[in-house]
């Protein structure tokens, strides 16, 4: 009954009761000087008593640290050069043994009535070494033969003689 047209109500609204704090803050403890007697003063160096240790340490460590870098600099060069070396000399003996692989191949394809094997042989070897006056002996056979079947070997034909010369 206490809500009932607004009787009684006003007690409840209107009072003020004390709430809890946020946060409660500490107390400022209140300034104290220090006493004299118990102040230390310390001298600081001069900057130019140490000016000619740190310029020669820092000469010192600038020179060792040119030398360490031209040093490795060196040694990767020198390991590049010869990675490559290596590298060459590899790709330089798997292409001769593919060349002969394929030379021989052909030939055999040759020798069992199989022209257009041999061709396809001997294509593929020319790729790798154009300059072997064998190679293009055998593949101007070749075409030759095939030119008499197809047309499209005789133009082909044409292609390596003009390439050649």
């Amino acid at each position: 009954m206490f809500g009932y047209m607004g009787f009684g109500m006003q007690v409840h609204v209107y009072k003020k009761r004390a709430r809890k704090p946020f946060s409660k803050r500490s107390k400022i403890v209140a300034f104290v000087p220090l006493h004299t007697n118990f102040r230390v003063f310390k001298l600081r160096k001069r900057a130019s008593e140490n000016l000619k240790i740190n310029g020669i340490v820092l000469i010192l460590a600038v020179l060792i640290s040119l030398f360490l870098i031209f040093s490795f600099v060196n040694t990767v060069k020198r390991y590049t050069a010869s990675h490559y070396l290596e590298v060459q000399t590899k790709v330089q003996e798997s292409d001769l043994v593919a060349f002969n692989f394929l030379i021989n191949s052909g030939i055999s394809r040759l020798k069992q009535d199989n022209a257009i094997g041999a061709y396809s042989e001997f294509k593929l070897a020319y790729q790798i070494n154009s300059n072997n006056k064998e190679l293009f002996q055998l593949l101007t056979e070749t075409l030759s033969t095939l030119c008499t079947d197809d047309v499209k070997y005789c133009d082909e034909l044409d292609d390596l003689l003009n390439q050649q010369f």
